[in-house]
C-alpha cells in the first residue's frame, strides 16, 4: 500500500497555528474523502486525528484518511465489533463514537461517520473532544456508553469560555484573541457542529457532503442550513426524565420549542441581510443558552439526587432571567414570554401575566419598534387573561397585536389568523356577538389563503361558529351540526387537547338537548384525554368536571353532581386567588345544585356572592351576568321575596337585550321565570303577556320552538289553576 506521510490533523492545525478559518478548510478536505468512501459503498467507523493524516503538498496542506481496517460495505452484513472488543486495540476511539455505534448492535450508516466527523471539528475548534479525555476513558465502559448516548456535551464556545487556564494558549494556536476566540465559534459554527453531534441520527446532516457544504457557507458568509441544535431535543429528554412527578413538563416543551422556532424562523428571514441575521443569531444564540440553563436545573445529576418540580424550575428560571439576558432585551422578552405562556398551560395565570406584563415592557422599551415579537406578547398577555377572566383588558391588546402584525406582510398570515380567533373569542364571551363572528370571518379568510388542510384551525373556527349559533342565535340544531363537523375536523389534527375541547363541547350541545346518555361518553372520552395530556389538576380538567357535573344535574342526581363540582373547585382553589373568576363560576354553579336540591338560601347566598365578581371580570353587559341574576332571582322568588325576584329578572332581561340577541335560549329562560312570577304574584294578564312575547321569539315548526311553547303553555296553565 501507499505510504501516506504526514500528521494528525490536530497535531498539524496546533503546530502551524492556523487560523478558524483555515481549519474549517482543510476539515471540508476530510468530509470531501469520507464522502468519496461513501460513495464507494464503504463506511469508516473510526474517524479519529491520527486517522486523518496531513502533510504540505505544492505549498498547501492536504489530508488524508486512512486506516479502513474497521469499515463496513453501507450493504454488507459484516457484524459490527462492540465496544468491548475494540477498547484494547482502539485506546481513543470511544471519544469518537457515535451512539448507534457505541451500542455495538451493528445498527450503523453513513452518519455514524457524520457523527464522528462532527467529534473531530469540536476538537479542531476547541483543543478537546466533547467529552473530554481523562476522565472519561478512565470510566467503566458502560458508563462511557451511557454518556455517549444520553448526555449533551457543551456547545463549543461554551467549552472555550469553561477553559480559562488553557484559553491563552489555545487562542494563539487558532490565531485568536482569548477573548474573541468563545465569540468566533459561538452562533454558526456551534450549530453545525452539535447538528453533526445529535444523538438522533435523523437530526444530523444526511451526508458528509451536506456537512462540508455548510461549513463552506459560514465560510463564504451565507446563512447555513444548521440551527440552534440541541434544545427540543433537550426538552423531550426533560419530560422523559420526570414523566411521574411532573407530567404537565410535556407543557413545558411545547411552549419552549413552539417559542424557539419563532425566534429561529426570524432568524432566517433576516439572514437576507447580514448584519441583521447575525444580531437574530446572538438573540437566538442567548435564549438557546437561557433554555439549557433552566433545563439543566432540572438534572438531578447536575443538582443532586431530588427531582425538581415543573414550577420549580420555571420560578427559578424566572429569577435568574434578568442576569442571564442581561442586555439583551429582545432576548429576555423571547424568554419571558415562554415562561408566561408556561406558566399560562399550567394553570399559574397569576405568574403568567408578571411574566408576559414584564416581555410587553421590555418590547416597548426597546429600540426595534413594533415587531412580530411585540404582538407574539401583547397577544400572549391578552390570552392569559381571558384565562383569569379579564376579558376587557384582553381585548385591546389583541386588536393592537393585529394591527402590529397586518403591517408586516403575507409572512406572518399564520399568526394573523391566530390573532382573528382568540380575538372573536374573546368579544364572544363578552357578549359582543357581531363583532366576534366578523373576527371568525376573518380568521377563516386569512387561514384560506394557507397551503394545507390546517384541521385544527378549521375545528376551532367551526366550533367557535357552533358557540355563536347557540349563544347568539338561539339555534340548536345548527350547533349541534357545527359541534360535530368540528370535532370530526379535530380528530384529523395531531393535537389531542384540542380533541378533547372539541368532545367537551359537543357534549354540553348533547345535554342541553335531552341527550345525556350521547353527553356521558363524550364527556368521558373527553376528560380522559385532558388529564392524559396536562395532568389531574389543571384548570381545563376542571372546566371539563364542571361539565359534567351538568349531565348529572340534568338526571337529578345531585350528590353526583356535587361530587363533580367538589373536584373541579379543589382543582380551581389551587390555581386562582378566591376573587377570580373561574373560582366564581364554580361556586356559582355549586349554588345552582343547591336550588335545584332545594336548599334556595344557600343557592342565593353562593350565587349573590359571585355576581359582583361576574361584573368585574366579565362585564355588566355579559352572559355571566345574566345568569347570575337569574338565579338569584329564582332563590328569591321560592324564599317568597316576589320583588327581589322581579329586580333580578328584569335586570337580567335588559342585560340579555343589551346583547342584541332576542331569542337566546338564555332570554327565553328568563322570560319563562317571569311568567311563573307573575303568576304567583297573583298577576295572570302579565304572565299571559310575557308567554306571548316568547311565543313569537321562537320558530314553532323547529323541534326546539315546539318545546318551548309547550313549556310556556304548561307556566301558563299552573297560572290558570291558582298555584
Amino acid at each position: 500500500m501507499e505510504l501516506v506521510a504526514g500528521e494528525p490533523i490536530t497535531a498539524f492545525c496546533d503546530a502551524q497555528e492556523l487560523s478558524i478559518p483555515a481549519r474549517l478548510r482543510l476539515f471540508t478536505q476530510v468530509c470531501g474523502a469520507i464522502q468519496h468512501a461513501h460513495q464507494k459503498g464503504i463506511i469508516h467507523r473510526d474517524i479519529k486525528p491520527s486517522n486523518v493524516l496531513v502533510a504540505m503538498r505544492d505549498g498547501r496542506p492536504s489530508a488524508s484518511v486512512i486506516d479502513f481496517g474497521i469499515a463496513k460495505a453501507i450493504e454488507g452484513a459484516l457484524p459490527d465489533h462492540s465496544m468491548h472488543t475494540r477498547l484494547g486495540q482502539f485506546v481513543d476511539t470511544p471519544l469518537y463514537m457515535s451512539p448507534e455505534q457505541s451500542e455495538g448492535s451493528g445498527d450503523i450508516d453513513t452518519r455514524t461517520d457524520v457523527y464522528s466527523l462532527g467529534v473531530l471539528l469540536y476538537e479542531l475548534l476547541t483543543g478537546t473532544t466533547p467529552f473530554g479525555r481523562g476522565a472519561f476513558l478512565q470510566s467503566p465502559i458502560t458508563e462511557m456508553q451511557r454518556v455517549i448516548r444520553e448526555v449533551d456535551p457543551p456547545r463549543p464556545s461554551a467549552r472555550v469560555s469553561a477553559s480559562t487556564p488553557s484559553q491563552p494558549e489555545l487562542a494563539a494556536s487558532r490565531r485568536a484573541e482569548p477573548s474573541k476566540l468563545a465569540s468566533l465559534l459561538r452562533g454558526e459554527l456551534d450549530w453545525i457542529t452539535m447538528k453533526a453531534l445529535e444523538k438522533e441520527r435523523e437530526r444530523r446532516y444526511e451526508a458528509a457532503s451536506a456537512l462540508a457544504e455548510d461549513v463552506s457557507r459560514h465560510l463564504a458568509g451565507q446563512p447555513v442550513i444548521a440551527a440552534p441544535p440541541s434544545t427540543a431535543y433537550r426538552v423531550r429528554k426533560f419530560v422523559g426524565r420526570h414523566r411521574g412527578p411532573v407530567i404537565a413538563a410535556a407543557i413545558v416543551a411545547l411552549a419552549l420549542v413552539g417559542g424557539l422556532a419563532g425566534t429561529l424562523w426570524q432568524a432566517g428571514v433576516a439572514a437576507r441581510e447580514r448584519d441583521a441575521a447575525r444580531q437574530e443569531a446572538a438573540r437566538a444564540t442567548a435564549l438557546n443558552d437561557f433554555m439549557a440553563q433552566m433545563l439543566t436545573a432540572s438534572d438531578p445529576e447536575a443538582q443532586g439526587s431530588r427531582e425538581v418540580t415543573v414550577l420549580e424550575l420555571l420560578s427559578k428560571a424566572s429569577t435568574t432571567a434578568t442576569e442571564t439576558l442581561a442586555g439583551q432585551p429582545e432576548a429576555e422578552a423571547e424568554a419571558r414570554t415562554l415562561l408566561g405562556n408556561t406558566f399560562r398551560s399550567l394553570g399559574e395565570v397569576g405568574e403568567a401575566i408578571e411574566e408576559l406584563e414584564r416581555a410587553v415592557e421590555l418590547r416597548e422599551q426597546g429600540a426595534a419598534g413594533e415587531t412580530r415579537g411585540h404582538a407574539v406578547s401583547l397577544a400572549a398577555l391578552a390570552v392569559a387573561l381571558q384565562s383569569r377572566g379579564d376579558y376587557q383588558a384582553a381585548v385591546p391588546l389583541h386588536e393592537r397585536a393585529i394591527r402590529i402584525v397586518e403591517g408586516l406582510g403575507d409572512a406572518e398570515l399564520e399568526t394573523l389568523g391566530v390573532l382573528h380567533y382568540d380575538l372573536a373569542s374573546g368579544l364572544q364571551r363578552l357578549s359582543r356577538y357581531e363583532e366576534a363572528e366578523q373576527q371568525l370571518d376573518r380568521s377563516e379568510a386569512v387561514f384560506a389563503r394557507l397551503p394545507g388542510e390546517l384541521p385544527g384551525r378549521r375545528g376551532k373556527i367551526l366550533t367557535e361558529r357552533a358557540t355563536l349559533a347557540k349563544d347568539w342565535k338561539g339555534d340548536l340544531d345548527q350547533a349541534e351540526q357545527l359541534y360535530t363537523e368540528a370535532l370530526e375536523t379535530l380528530r384529523r389534527s395531531d393535537e389531542p387537547w384540542l380533541v378533547s375541547d372539541g368532545l367537551n363541547s359537543l357534549a354540553v350541545i348533547k345535554a342541553s338537548r335531552d341527550k345525556l346518555d350521547e353527553a356521558i361518553a363524550l364527556h368521558e372520552e373527553s376528560i380522559a384525554i385532558s388529564r392524559r395530556v396536562f395532568g389531574d389538576d389543571h384548570p381545563t380538567v376542571a372546566t371539563q368536571l364542571e361539565n359534567f357535573g351538568s349531565v348529572f344535574l340534568k338526571r337529578r342526581e345531585h350528590a353526583r353532581t356535587l361530587e363533580l363540582l367538589e373536584q373541579a373547585l379543589a382543582i380551581r382553589e389551587s390555581v386562582y386567588d378566591a376573587d377570580r373568576f373561574p373560582v366564581a363560576r364554580t361556586r356559582f354553579n355549586i349554588g345552582v345544585v343547591a336550588a335545584e336540591s332545594g336548599d334556595w338560601q344557600r343557592s342565593r347566598e353562593l350565587i349573590d356572592s359571585v355576581i359582583p365578581v361576574f361584573r368585574q371580570h366579565a362585564g355588566e353587559q355579559s352572559v355571566e351576568v345574566a345568569t347570575g341574576l337569574i338565579y338569584r332571582g329564582r332563590a328569591s322568588e321560592w324564599l317568597s321575596s316576589f320583588d327581589a325576584a322581579l329586580r333580578d329578572y328584569e335586570s337580567a332581561l335588559a342585560v340579555i337585550d343589551s346583547m342584541g340577541a332576542p331569542s337566546v335560549p338564555l332570554r327565553l329562560n328568563v322570560l319563562m321565570n317571569l311568567t311563573r312570577l307573575h303568576c304567583r304574584r297573583g298577576a295572570p294578564q302579565e304572565a299571559r303577556d310575557t308567554a306571548a312575547l316568547a311565543r313569537s321569539l321562537v320558530d314553532a315548526e323547529s323541534e326546539d320552538g315546539k318545546a318551548w311553547v309547550g313549556r310556556f303553555e304548561q307556566s301558563l296553565g299552573f297560572c290558570a289553576s291558582g298555584g
